[in-house]
């Protein structure tokens, strides 16, 4: 289940493909969701993205490196 990381509109989620039904939408999981609409919330939110993406890509590049450490790659 891949991180969608929506810059536009102030939302991380990962979207669950268990469905009930085959024709149902998949259910989001939001981790962070913007509180509201205004242009001061959107700017918020586009901030926490970008930061929430940012350590996202660390914890990804951490891991790789411990994975090549123990395998002495």
């Amino acid at each position: 289940m891949p991180i969608v990381f929506d810059h536009d509109a102030g939302e991380v989620y990962v979207e669950n493909p268990a469905r009930e039904h085959p024709k149902q939408e998949a259910n989001r999981v939001y981790y962070y969701r913007s509180e509201g609409q205004g242009d001061e919330q959107k700017r918020i939110a586009r901030i926490m993205v970008n930061r929430m993406r940012t350590m996202y890509d660390l914890g990804k590049q951490h891991r790789s490196e411990e994975i090549r450490k123990i395998l002495g790659v």
